[in-house]
């Protein structure tokens, strides 16, 4: 059997290779940029998977992949050895390629490396199991895994690949404990590397959520009634995809609170308020009117038609990475998008901005009382995940630090996709329903920072309106019968209803901008309801003939 690991540094990935040598019928590859402590057992490419060719390499002739890159990533975060976009794109970037790769050479296994440190709001005394949402909070350490579960978990559903999902409590040894208080977290290295055993044997044909997408997910902790989370809980339907129970049997040992060398925990104390506040947002940004407004993606179309509709109504500083060229804008698209003339006089402005750049992203916000965000990027390998999806993070960063509760954010329409569990042929299909990017480069990277603003708005109580579009149109040239469309105008006018209600129901709040149709496909209603808006112009003659 032929193992690939995506990490060789970190003290699991240690321990793993080292037991995984003692094995004869095992060998061991792994992918890195750069190997210390090479072992003469093991083969070594030299490489970041988010290049495409890299992954391919790695996962050719291998039986199971297992992929621990974003543990350490945030190992080398908190080390001060990675900048936090440069960690954020090599964990989505490399996890896409990995996985993808893995499907098209039809791996049977690919083990994903997670963390128990996105349950680390939730009172010991809850009996959390893996049916339970997770609720990471902003940090580069829970982003990171976080992101990775959610990239593999819709990559899956592409092909025959199985994705067992393991999330670790903080993995630790003798040495590290040794003179610390017990920490009900914790979990030994060798019950860690157990767990990855158990992983790579395991027949789950038969565990109650076998099936497409083979997707897998098992807590891994210490043994003992004093861990945070338990192992092998028995509650109705959920039992048999925990991990201490049948087909999986994973079976620890260490009871850390008995070493030599542990100190007695602090006494706890149990935390009796209701859950609901327990898990409401932490330190909550206030609301403030919003009169300035900070524009992202201003050089697009849908930025054009958004500053139209804004500048009467807000002090507007268009940003972009570009200077404003509207005029120009790519004949093709402005054929079907007659581009509004504006004259952006005080107190308007318009700043040259990178948003896949912190610190640009973050000057352009301060002052500010909103965020809308119109930047993207469809078709780059590399830096479409930098412009939408660390854009997006760069933006809540600097909203938290500026107290700016209110960011719109714009986004494709997620339902549309045909894979498996795609909502391709219901009907009424509400916002609410879970997003399906699949493999699209543009729609997996716009659902991960749509998923990363969800993060921090309900961390931080921030008030997030996600617009969801598909097809923008000119009324007076119906050239495309789209089940979902808006006209140009009105995508700018949503965005600026976005900003004009005074609040939202909650800190995360997605909406269907579209003209209603016969067709019965989604239901707009929300728009309505919520936003007290629907758009102006008809397009009903799009689709009557």
């Amino acid at each position: 059997m032929r193992i690939l690991l995506t990490d060789a540094r970190s003290l699991l990935s240690t321990r793993l290779i080292e037991f995984l040598n003692r094995r004869q019928d095992t060998a061991v590859r792994v992918v890195g940029r750069e190997h210390q402590d090479a072992s003469p057992e093991v083969e070594y490419l030299t490489g970041e998977l988010s290049d495409q060719r890299i992954a391919a390499e790695a996962v050719r002739d291998v039986d199971a992949v297992v992929h621990l890159l974003p543990l350490r990533l945030a190992d080398a975060f908190e080390g001060g050895k990675i900048f936090e976009p440069d960690a954020m794109d090599l964990a989505m970037r490399g996890t896409r390629n990995l996985i993808l790769e893995s499907i098209r050479a039809s791996l049977p296994r690919v083990i994903v490396g997670s963390s128990l440190a996105l349950f680390d709001r939730h009172p010991p005394h809850w009996d959390v199991t893996e049916m339970w949402r997770p609720r990471p909070s902003p940090t580069t350490r829970e982003l990171l895994p976080w992101i990775t579960e959610l990239s593999v978990r819709e990559l899956i559903r592409l092909g025959t690949t199985e994705a067992i999902c393991l999330r670790f409590g903080h993995v630790v040894d003798e040495e590290e404990i040794e003179g610390e208080p017990f920490d009900p977290r914790w979990v030994h290295v060798d019950d860690a590397v157990h767990a990855i055993d158990r992983a790579l044997a395991v027949d789950l044909s038969q565990a109650i959520d076998a099936g497409k997408p083979e997707w897998h997910v098992f807590h891994i902790m210490a043994p003992g009634p004093n861990s945070k989370i338990r192992y092998g809980l028995k509650t109705g339907i959920e039992e048999r995809s925990t991990s201490g129970n049948p087909p999986f049997n994973y079976a620890p040992s260490r009871r850390l609170e008995q070493l030599a060398g542990v100190l007695p925990a602090a006494p706890s104390v149990k935390d009796t308020r209701p859950w609901q506040e327990i898990l409401a947002p932490v330190n909550p940004v206030r609301t403030r009117p919003i009169r300035k407004v900070v524009l992202f993606g201003a050089g697009g179309p849908m930025g054009a038609f958004a500053a139209q509709a804004m500048i009467d109504s807000y002090h507007v500083r268009l940003a972009d990475i570009a200077p404003l060229d509207w005029e120009s804008l790519d004949p093709a698209r402005s054929a079907h998008c007659p581009m509004p003339a504006l004259n952006i006089e005080q107190p308007h402005e318009f700043i040259q901005v990178d948003v896949q750049d912190p610190e640009q992203v973050r000057a352009a916000c301060e002052g500010m009382d909103a965020i809308v965000n119109c930047s993207v990027l469809r078709d780059d390998e590399v830096k479409s995940f930098r412009i939408n999806a660390v854009g997006p993070l760069n933006m809540a960063r600097a909203a938290v630090e500026f107290g700016i509760r209110r960011i719109v954010q714009t986004s494709p329409l997620l339902h549309l996709v045909n894979g498996h569990g795609s909502h391709l042929w219901d009907y009424q299909i509400p916002v609410e329903a879970a997003s399906r990017p699949y493999e699209s480069l543009y729609f997996l990277t716009k659902y991960l920072g749509n998923e990363i603003l969800r993060v921090f708005a309900e961390h931080h109580g921030l008030e997030v309106a996600v617009m969801l579009y598909w097809e923008m149109a000119n009324p007076e040239r119906p050239s495309v019968k789209p089940p979902f469309m808006v006209s140009w105008p009105d995508s700018g006018r949503a965005l600026r209803r976005a900003l004009e209600v005074p609040e939202l129901p909650s800190p995360f709040e997605e909406f269907n901008v579209s003209v209603d149709m016969p067709h019965g496909k989604f239901d707009h209603s929300k728009l309505r309801r919520v936003l007290g808006w629907e758009p102006l112009d008809n397009l009903d003659h799009f689709w009557q003939t």
